[in-house]
Parts: C-alpha cells; structure tokens; sequence
C-alpha cells in the first residue's frame, strides 16, 4: 500500500534459473519413463512375459554368438572378428578390438591351436568340420575342455604306434557344405582323419520357404554380406551399417542403454530397415550372389528340393574323395536335432523353437545314409541323447555349455558316440571299459 492508501500489485518473481533446468529435467525424465514404460508394457504383450532386452538380445543372436561374446573384453564382439575369407567366406581374426580375449584364434583364422603345415607320423591328428555346432564341439575358448580328443585318448589307442590322438577345429558359425569340403581340399593333406558333424544349417536349403525361393544349395550365410557389403549393390547401406556398428558398440558397453526396452526397440528395428535396404539394393541389381546361387523359376519346389538334396549327396562323395586322394580318412556324422531322439525338457521347449522341419530331417538323414551303400561313412546321431533326461539344447540346436568350465553335458555324449564309431571305422583299440 503506498501513501494514498492505494493497493500496489507487485510483479510476480520468476523462479530461479536453477528450478527451471531442475523442472524441466524432471519432465524430460518422467516423459523418457513413459515412453520406457510403454515399449516395456509392448514387450510384455507380444511376448507373454517380461524379458529383459539384454535377454532378448542373447535370445535372438543364438548360443553360438553369445558364446562368441567376450567376457574378458567387454569391448569384443561376434561381428567384430569375423573376416573375409576368399574361399571359406569367412573366418575370425583377433584385430582389434579383440585382442585381449579368450577365444584362441589360430593360424588359418578358426579356433583352437595351429594347423600344422606338413603331415607328421608322432600323433594320429583329426580334423572337426562343420558349422557352429561342430566349432563349440571343437571348442571356441582356451583353456577349456576338447571333448573329442579327450575321449579319445582316454579310451582308445592311436594307430600305427602313434603316441596320442590330436583334434583340431576346422568348422565355423554358419558354415554349411561345400565349406567342409573346401576344407578338405585346403588342408586334407595334414591331417590322418576327417570328420564332419552337420545338417542342421543344411536342411535348410531344403526347406520349403528356400525352395520357393528358386535357391541353389550353395546359397551362403548372412556372414558373405557382412564380409563383402559391397555385394549389396550401394554404398549407402555400408555406411549405415557402419553407423550402426558404431553405436551398437556403444549401446552393447552401456549397462543403462542396454537394460533399455526403447532403445533395443530403435536398434532392432535400424538393423530390420538396413537388412531391407540391402536385401532391395541385391534385388535390383543385374546381377548378384541372388541370381549367382538361383536354379531356374519354372522348376516346382520339388524339383528344386529334389536338386538341392543331390548337390548334398554330391559334397559328401567329393569330401570323401578330396580325403582319399591326399591319404586321409573321412567320416561324416549328422547332427542331434531336438526334432527327434530326446524327451526334451521344459527349459528345452521353451527355447528350441520350431519344430515342423522333423520329417524333413529324418528323410534328410534316411537319403544321407544309403551313401554307405556307395561307400561312404555316414552315421547319424540323432538318437545320442535318447537316454538323458538332462537339459541339452541351449537354443533351437547348440548345446548348453557352463559359461566357467566349458563343460557340457551334450558335448561329452556327442564326443563318446563319436570316438566309438571311429574306432570301428579306423580300428581304434579300446582301452577303457565304459
């Protein structure tokens, strides 16, 4: 009130600068909340239960992948150590940022120790061929168990006075045949036996959403295009992959965005539209791996099942061959699927996935196996794991390992049954009684 007995309206004071960053950071986080809580509540609905994005992320790369994450450098991923491989499309290399890892990369860029250069007559040497199955079987990490060179040694003796039984992984993610075959050809010559475990990444050549495809059997893994982007056909998704690569890295390394439904929603759906975006680039070009690996567009999905299912046959008699002409033994093994074999689990049926392709498996497994009316040595696994009531199956095919030892429990059983049927095959002598 001034002297007039009037009433002064004073000015309203303006909160201090300090409340109002102070206010609008609690807005921007309660909105971030709700958004956060909204792709949660999403999650929770598509898929019946919460599961963690890190879970989700574990679950759709598949064992394999997981298991080719580092530990020791959290810095290292799958994709950060695979490496173009003129022939083989693919193998690992411990560039950085992996270079302080557990895996033991070696000298041909697979796991485990180095493939000798010439063939030596002081240990009966054997190599493991194959896809990711066969490479965890082999065994990924150093210091861990190699579960066919220990059954072995522990329960046969090595041929011709040698001295003991070494194993060496020739197999890798993704690798299907002619891989094993290439391989053959590339380094049979070291080596006393040859053993193959495959089917799994084959028998989907042979599946119908591939024969509808046009899609010859020799059709290469996603790892071509993640080695050779260029195939794509534009620069645009090479950068944009390598973009994504880029925060990738930084989401992976992140403990607050990784545990964030909302970002793996924007990272998932980024990596949908750039495999779109390549998958249109290839669809468009004249020519590309598309119609490079294509049989013609006439022929029915029998016809191309019929095709693809000889080229198969045609691998293990040229593996077969490609061993013998450089003095090599060679026994093909077709893997354990949850299809067929064991009473699963109910861990084991909530993670195996689809299991419509079992009849395509068995009548897969049925034609492989009259090649030994030809010669060849097959044999199938399917019914190895008949007998344990135990959880194996970590996924839709890879075996469950423990993250500390390595030990696995379907490994050690895959490893028994092959060791056995070698040595009937190669005249191994028993010396254990189990």
């Amino acid at each position: 009130m001034n002297g007039t007995g009037k009433t002064t309206n004073s000015p309203a004071k303006t909160p201090r600068r300090s409340v109002r960053i102070a206010a609008n950071f609690i807005v921007i986080v309660l909105c971030l909340l709700a958004v956060e809580a909204g792709f949660t509540l999403y999650y929770f609905l598509s898929e019946g239960k919460l599961v963690s994005p890190q879970t989700r992320e574990e679950i759709r790369s598949n064992t394999f992948v997981v298991h080719m994450t580092s530990k020791r450098n959290v810095k290292c991923r799958y994709m950060d150590t695979v490496y173009p491989h003129p022939y083989l499309t693919n193998v690992h290399a411990d560039n950085p940022p992996c270079e302080n890892s557990e895996f033991e990369i070696n000298n041909v860029g697979l796991f485990g120790r180095d493939f000798p250069y010439k063939k030596e007559t002081d240990k009966f040497r054997i190599m493991v061929s194959g896809g990711s199955v066969a490479a965890m079987f082999g065994q990924l990490h150093k210091d861990k168990p190699k579960f066919l060179e220990e059954q072995l040694n522990k329960c046969y003796v090595p041929p011709e006075g040698r001295k003991t039984f070494e194993v060496y992984n020739g197999a890798d993610g993704g690798w299907k045949q002619p891989q094993q075959a290439i391989m053959t050809l590339l380094f049979g010559e070291v080596f006393d036996g040859i053993i193959t475990l495959e089917g799994f990444n084959e028998k989907d050549m042979l599946l119908e959403k591939w024969t509808a495809w046009s899609k010859r059997f020799e059709w290469p893994s996603n790892n071509f295009i993640l080695v050779n982007p260029s195939a794509s056909g534009s620069y645009l998704p090479i950068l944009g992959g390598a973009a994504l690569n880029s925060f990738y890295s930084f989401y992976y390394n992140t403990p607050l965005l990784k545990s964030s439904n909302t970002i793996y929603f924007l990272v998932d759906t980024a990596r949908t539209k750039l495999n779109d975006s390549i998958m249109k680039n290839m669809a468009s070009l004249h020519k590309s791996h598309l119609t490079n690996f294509s049989v013609p567009k006439e022929w029915t999905r029998d016809e191309v099942y019929e095709y693809n299912l000889d080229q198969y046959k045609k691998y293990f008699k040229t593996t077969a061959a490609l061993a013998q002409a450089q003095g090599a033994k060679v026994v093909f093994f077709i893997q354990p699927s949850p299809v067929y074999g064991k009473t699963l689990t109910e861990e084991e049926k909530g993670v195996v996935g689809d299991l419509s392709y079992k009849d395509l498996y068995l009548k897969m497994t049925d034609t492989l196996l009259k090649l030994k009316q030809e010669g060849i040595a097959v044999h199938s696994l399917l019914d190895v794991f008949s007998a344990i009531p135990d959880t194996i199956y970590a996924d839709h095919i890879h075996f469950f390992a423990d993250p500390a030892t390595g030990e696995s429990v379907g490994n050690r059983a895959v490893a028994k049954a092959i060791a056995a049927r070698l040595a009937d095959e190669w005249r191994f002598e028993k010396k254990c009684s189990d």
